[in-house]
């Protein structure tokens, strides 16, 4: 016979497998129950490691016709099939992030399969590890931009002008930011920029400070191909590019987008890239994102290029981790003649910050402001990046950034282990589900 206590100890024994059975093995996806229409797509987003990292979704419409994107982890059971080229599989248990390392001189070409669900082909690339580029020569001027072999950071904006429709403001205005981003070698010829973060800061009087974020439903990306017809040199290249944005007035709260791509172009483009600038001057319409049948702005044209970055200089101090905990402490000066309102902001892999990861402060010449910044890592030994930005809110141009490249010591817990090898259930050369194109 059980005592009392004993069933309370065992129902509640039963009642924390049952809710971490809940948390722990959420159910898959399946094709059959997702809304009408859905489509599964998939993108070579970053270079983590030497490795290309995919972001995967399922995609659908909302009530309000907006698209809306159920990303997707390698525990939802995935199939992937190698197209074109050759390639590794790999997985990381604790965030469920999928990598390709490409093998070969082909590019790399896969396509996704879940349930009745396929892709469209994806373009995967080169081996970032065996590209001839700026994170393999240390002394050489292009590595003044890059903060890591996987990633560049910079900063940037451009003018933004408004006018023939619907607009919050008539004047143009500057855009001040700092982003973050990958360069994936997708052949020997083309490169294509993806932007995995950046805030970027504008001001008008009328309407007030603006934040602008890259729309996580969107990719944005900038391609490049090269002038040479083997790729070697690299540079110069032309580039075209197409940005989704979601642009919020920080006074009332209003969020707005661009449903169609603000498609950009430059001719000839050397290194670093944007340092010619790179133009939109087709326009782009905006909408209320409550409101997706209202146009609310209307941009007329749009210079993006990097800025230099002389006024602000932000230095790391320290960084330390302890116990699944990073802790970083910036230094941001003024070095410039002028005083500036400075909207300071951490971007990259912050997984759960403990600690503001943006604030505004009045910044006079030749003070120092001090950022410590506190985050809970994400379980994964795979190294990862924040940056630090700095921008000034209106008047004078003021801008700096430092990045931080940190990782997670590996340890016998399973999600600290290091990536898994699932290269042997990569499905090769089915044509079944090849179609013509890839992305």
């Amino acid at each position: 016979m059980v005592r009392p206590r004993a069933w309370f100890v065992l129902l509640t024994v039963l009642a924390v497998v049952v809710l971490a059975a809940g948390v722990f093995a959420a159910p898959k996806p399946q094709a059959n129950s997702l809304p009408a229409g859905s489509q599964l797509e998939a993108v070579a987003f970053r270079v983590i490691d030497e490795k290309v990292a995919m972001k995967a979704w399922v995609s659908s419409r909302d009530a309000k016709g907006w698209e809306v994107r159920r990303e997707l982890a390698a525990r939802d059971g995935i199939e992937w099939t190698v197209v074109k080229g050759d390639g590794k599989l790999f997985e990381d248990p604790g965030t469920g992030m999928i990598l390709f390392k490409p093998v070969g001189r082909e590019p790399l070409v896969v396509q996704a399969k879940l349930g009745n669900l396929v892709s469209e082909p994806i373009r995967v690339g080169l081996d970032p590890a065996t590209v001839n580029s700026f994170e393999h020569h240390p002394d050489s001027p292009e590595a003044k931009l890059a903060e890591s072999a996987d990633s560049f950071d910079a900063a940037g904006g451009g003018l933004c002008g408004h006018r023939n429709g619907p607009r919050m403001f008539e004047e143009p205005v500057d855009v001040r930011s700092v982003v973050s981003a990958s360069i994936i070698p997708l052949s020997a010829t083309e490169r294509v920029v993806r932007y995995a973060f950046g805030d970027y800061y504008s001001y008008h009087p009328k309407v007030g400070p603006m934040q602008i974020n890259y729309n996580p439903n969107k990719i944005s990306e900038v391609r490049l191909k090269s002038l040479s017809p083997t790729g070697d040199p690299f540079f110069p290249a032309t580039a075209e590019g197409d940005l989704y944005f979601i642009i919020k007035t920080l006074r009332n709260g209003m969020k707005i987008a661009n449903p169609e791509p603000m498609t950009v172009h430059a001719t000839v483009m050397s290194w670093p890239p944007f340092e010619t600038p790179v133009v939109n001057d087709k326009g782009v319409r905006f909408f209320d994102m409550m409101k997706p049948d209202v146009e609310v702005h209307r941009i007329a044209y749009q210079e993006l290029y990097l800025y230099p970055t002389r006024e602000l200089t932000v230095d790391l101090v320290s960084s330390k981790i302890e116990k699944g905990v990073l802790t970083a402490v910036f230094d941001i000066k003024n070095v410039s003649p002028t005083a500036g309102d400075i909207r300071w902001f951490l971007i990259g892999d912050l997984n759960k910050p403990l600690t503001p990861a943006k604030g505004l402060v009045r910044l006079e010449p030749g003070r120092t402001h001090r950022v410590t910044f506190s985050s809970r890592l994400a379980p994964t030994a795979l190294p990862q990046h924040i940056t630090l930005g700095a921008v000034s809110q209106s008047g004078p141009r003021m801008l700096g950034y430092k990045g931080l490249d940190f990782q997670r010591q590996r340890s016998g817990d399973d999600r600290f282990a290091g990536l898994v090898d699932q290269s042997s259930k990569l499905r090769r050369g089915d044509q079944r589900v090849a179609r013509a194109a890839g992305r």
